[in-house]
């Protein structure tokens, strides 16, 4: 799917001090677009839009932009047999790559555990919880930085929908409004 392809997407590595307070900036530079009604060119996944507001994550976020490890864990999940798995999965370890190609460990000694058809299930919901987290940290970072120019209760009253069209403007054009302006 090419859904999302377009997207930035925050680089889960960033967490230094200077990383953070650069995403806090560019919170800072989205409330000033909220307020003063002007659109910055940032097209984010709903992955982040909805961490900006509180609302939940759903496997559907993390396929915007990487449905590659989302149909890998459909497909684990779908083995029938002990001997299917080890077939298609034979010296998968837990670990999971994160989106920007670096890979975390899933559990203690995660590289040298090997997962297996009893342990795919445990195996899928780590790696989910992993891609989930990913850039957590510079999400709560950028709405710090959004939170000191409007209020914090303002983002939480708001689907994530209405926060990226604040911020980013309309996805689409209104043809007929263009025609009837022009």
């Amino acid at each position: 799917s090419e859904r999302g392809k377009d997207n930035f997407v925050l680089h889960p590595q960033k967490v230094s001090a200077h990383d953070l307070s650069l995403f806090n900036f560019l919170g800072v530079l989205m409330g000033v677009c909220i307020r003063t009604n002007t659109n910055l060119a940032l097209n984010l996944p709903s992955f982040v839009w909805k961490q900006l507001v509180g609302q939940r994550l759903t496997i559907e976020d993390i396929e915007e932009f990487d449905d590659g490890i989302t149909a890998e864990l459909t497909q684990m999940l779908r083995v029938s047999s002990p001997a299917a798995f080890q077939r298609s999965w034979s010296g998968r370890s837990f670990t999971t790559t994160l989106s920007d190609g670096s890979t975390v460990e899933l559990a203690e000694g995660g590289r040298e555990k090997e997962v297996t058809y009893e342990t795919r299930e445990d195996y899928v919901r780590k790696a989910l919880y992993e891609r989930m987290k990913e850039c957590e940290q510079q999400s709560e970072a950028i709405k710090r930085g959004i939170c000191q120019i409007i209020p914090e209760a303002l983002l939480n009253m708001v689907r994530y929908q209405e926060l990226e069209e604040w911020i980013y403007g309309k996805k689409w054009i209104d043809v007929e409004l263009l025609k009837r302006h022009t």
